[in-house]
């Protein structure tokens, strides 16, 4: 019932083009690969090619960096990440200094839930000199067991992150937690299962697609994977749907989140099967900055190379607001590019939809 109502919505949709009006100067987000060092071996995972013999910004650059800069004013979330984020030694160092830096701010970790030791005595630290209220763990998790293990590229992983999640809920309650799924042909078949186990550990976890990297398994998609794909996307929109308690597929349109959230699950097959530009909108140019760890700005996982500058160099305000930074803008606004990614297609989904479902 749900899937053909959502087949109807979008047929009849109505998407909302206007004109970019994100701040180009107020950023909302600020994304720190602090490392491309990792512990695991995502298949899909290209950052260990990345790696090259130039040093990583040390705390002390990026405390020079940061201060005195006007484009970070409107910071709302940082995010801490990798490779593993927290094989940084001065993890800690950098962590408080954020709290500090920015004391409004979110700060999202992201880590792979394999060195449980390591975590608990970090976040055992951070409890000592910061609110932990003000952190969110957020992992992945792309199968159940020895699937979850092969994606990961190290046995074991799945018991670690199961290990990890016990032990974070134990002694670190005020921690919200995540997962994302990151769909591909290898494990489409748990799309379901991860949703059942994520809803019996209360753990949200969303679902994005695989970009594939040149540097990586080329991962192909056969129509009897096809198949189990739409089989398990359809079978988890009407789980959502049935425990949602409506009775009547438009009542969705007075439940926007809920409505995002099934169509963000519905265009999964389609894009998969037709890779291009579903909706407009993007924020990569206007809402993240985001820092390599040896200090280069750029805009968006998915085309790094469309660079700024480095900020080591320039500044960051400059480097933000520079003739680099315009021509990868201008890049983000002609909506050649693609992909289906949590980090924007909520927000283009949200910003784009507009228009009513016809009754008729």
């Amino acid at each position: 019932m749900i899937t053909r109502f959502l087949q109807s919505f979008v047929k009849k949709l109505k998407i909302n083009r206007p004109h970019r009006k994100q701040s180009v100067f107020f950023p909302q987000e600020l994304h720190i690969e602090l490392t491309y060092s990792c512990n695991t071996e995502c298949i899909m995972c290209n950052l260990r090619y990345l790696k090259t013999t130039r040093k990583e910004l040390t705390l002390d650059q990026l405390k020079n960096v940061l201060a005195g800069s006007k484009a970070l004013e409107a910071i709302g979330l940082v995010v801490l990440s990798g490779g593993e984020a927290m094989l940084r030694k001065d993890f800690i160092e950098i962590a408080m200094y954020l709290c500090e830096k920015f004391p409004a701010a979110k700060l999202l970790i992201l880590t792979n839930f394999f060195d449980t030791k390591k975590i608990l005595k970090i976040m055992n630290e951070l409890k000592k000199n910061v609110d932990l209220s003000r952190f969110s763990l957020s992992s992945s998790l792309d199968g159940i067991g020895a699937r979850h293990d092969r994606i990961r590229g190290r046995k074991g992983s799945f018991g670690a992150f199961e290990e990890t999640l016990y032990a974070l809920r134990q002694f670190f309650p005020k921690v919200c937690m995540s997962v994302n799924f990151t769909v591909t042909p290898e494990n489409c078949s748990d799309i379901m299962p991860v949703w059942v186990y994520c809803k019996s550990k209360t753990l949200p976890v969303s679902y994005q697609v695989l970009v594939q990297k040149k540097e990586t398994e080329m991962l192909v998609w056969s129509r009897a994977k096809l198949d189990v794909l739409k089989s398990q996307i359809n079978e988890l929109i009407e789980e959502i749907w049935e425990s949602s308690g409506l009775k009547d597929p438009k009542e969705l349109l007075s439940r926007q989140s809920l409505l995002h959230d099934l169509l963000t699950l519905y265009y999964i097959p389609i894009y998969i099967e037709h890779p291009g530009r579903y909706f407009s909108n993007c924020p990569c140019g206007h809402k993240f900055i985001m820092l390599d760890p040896y200090g280069t700005l750029y805009f968006c996982p998915v085309h790094k190379e469309k660079t700024a500058g480095n900020v080591l160099d320039d500044g960051l305000d400059k480097v933000w607001s520079g003739v680099k930074a315009s021509e990868a803008r201008a890049f983000f606004d002609k909506e050649t590019c693609h992909c289906w990614l949590t980090c924007t297609n909520r927000q283009m989904l949200e910003n784009s939809i507009s228009g009513k479902f016809d009754e008729n």
